[in-house]
């Protein structure tokens, strides 16, 4: 369990990319957030099914100010993001 006791803020996490790096951040121990304009919740439930820690935030959209933060963080956490503003990345 390599992200044990770390928690990891996942954007778009409710399909694509987004899903399959927050499946497995859950899967290697990390408590997650999943952040998505849409409905994240049964990703979230089906994680908790396999005993993960998760919890589904809807964001207001991927440009409103909440969305900015998100993104920031995730960068900053993982040191790996799918996708962000400009000049943030790995």
């Amino acid at each position: 369990m390599r992200f044990k006791d770390r928690t990891a803020i996942v954007t778009g996490a409710e399909t694509g990319i987004g899903r399959a790096i927050v499946e497995r951040l859950a899967l290697e121990g990390a408590a997650v957030v999943l952040a998505d304009i849409a409905d994240a919740e049964h990703v979230a439930q089906g994680i908790r099914e396999k005993g993960g820690n998760a919890l589904a935030m809807r964001q207001v959209g991927p440009h409103e100010a909440m969305g900015r933060p998100l993104r920031a963080t995730c960068c900053l956490s993982t040191k790996r993001s799918h996708h962000g503003p400009e000049g943030v990345g790995p």
